[in-house]
């Protein structure tokens, strides 16, 4: 009776994601299933590499979470790949038990496809770095220290609600000691009370005792207007001084619209602190931003210095 062809079987395709939870199940009771799968996700490149098997311990990250699966990577089949590359692994899994006692789930990678050369930003790619120093050194809540550490952008639209100075801006301040604010167009009433509705918010989530210096930098091309300027500007210095707060200002603002703390960080705001649609003073808009809308804006958050 003549042979039966072998028929391959194609590779289970998964997510690090997927294969996290499915492993879940399997591993209090069961072995590790021997049949070669395949993974899609985002490529880093680990450190370690054995000498003894060529291999090098590498990453696989989920594209839409954090979830991530570590690979041991021919050393052959790395060099055409960078970090932020999307590709697909085929490979079989395993288990193996690290220094710490924690059983660690790893893919023997055999074959390895490249679908995008570079699928995430540099920013992005240093910070899915950053978490992974961050989690192995054991902190918590990674991401909101990453949110801190990395660039950020922000894009708002037009009668957008509930976006506040504090959701903006509070992570960045809370340990600043001093604030330079370049807005050049503060001449309205509305728009001193932005300014003053920013140095609250900068009050309330410092984390120091310590007096905080905001100085402010305008224009003064309004001769109808910088009389009263002055006078709004003066009444807030003499007003927040018993409060810790050192307020100072001058009027050579160029055209920018930035805010700069000694902590590095500097905060490129698109329309300056005017980014609220205009409401009755005697609304409930004034006390809570929150229930404002926006006008369309953008931010810029950058870590300038260490």
């Amino acid at each position: 009776m003549p042979e039966q062809p072998i028929i391959p079987t194609t590779a289970n395709f998964f997510k690090p994601s997927e294969i996290i939870g499915i492993l879940r199940n399997h591993l209090a009771t069961g072995q590790v299933n021997q049949k070669v799968v395949r993974f899609r996700g985002i490529y880093f490149k680990g450190t370690y590499i054995n000498q003894y098997y060529h291999t090098a311990t590498d990453r696989l990250v989920d594209e839409s979470t954090s979830d991530e699966l570590t690979l041991s990577m021919p050393l052959n089949l790395r060099d055409d790949f960078e970090n932020g590359n999307v590709i697909t692994v085929h490979g079989i899994l395993d288990r193996t038990l690290t220094n710490k006692g924690l059983i660690q789930i790893v893919l023997k990678v055999t074959e390895v496809e490249n679908l995008k050369y570079l699928a995430v930003s540099e920013d992005e790619i240093k910070r899915t770095e950053l978490r992974r120093i961050k989690s192995e050194k054991g902190f918590k809540n990674v991401d909101n220290i990453l949110k801190t550490s990395c660039s950020q952008d922000y894009i708002h639209k037009k009668n957008q609600g509930g976006v506040t100075y504090k959701d903006m801006f509070g992570n960045y301040l809370r340990t600043v000691k001093e604030i330079c604010i370049t807005a050049p167009f503060i001449r309205q009433p509305y728009q001193i009370d932005n300014l003053v509705d920013f140095i609250q918010m900068v009050k309330d989530v410092s984390t120091l005792q310590d007096t905080i210096k905001i100085h402010l930098s305008a224009q003064n091309d309004d001769d109808e207007k910088v009389a009263e300027v002055i006078e709004s500007f003066n009444d807030l210095v003499d007003e927040l001084l018993p409060m810790g707060i050192e307020f100072t200002y001058d009027f050579k603002a160029d055209l920018d619209r930035l805010i700069k703390t000694d902590t590095g960080r500097t905060i490129t705001l698109g329309r300056g602190l005017d980014i609220y649609e205009k409401f009755n003073r005697f609304s409930l808009r004034r006390s809570n931003q929150t229930n404002r809308r926006c006008k369309a804006f953008s931010v810029s958050i950058n870590k300038t210095e260490e």
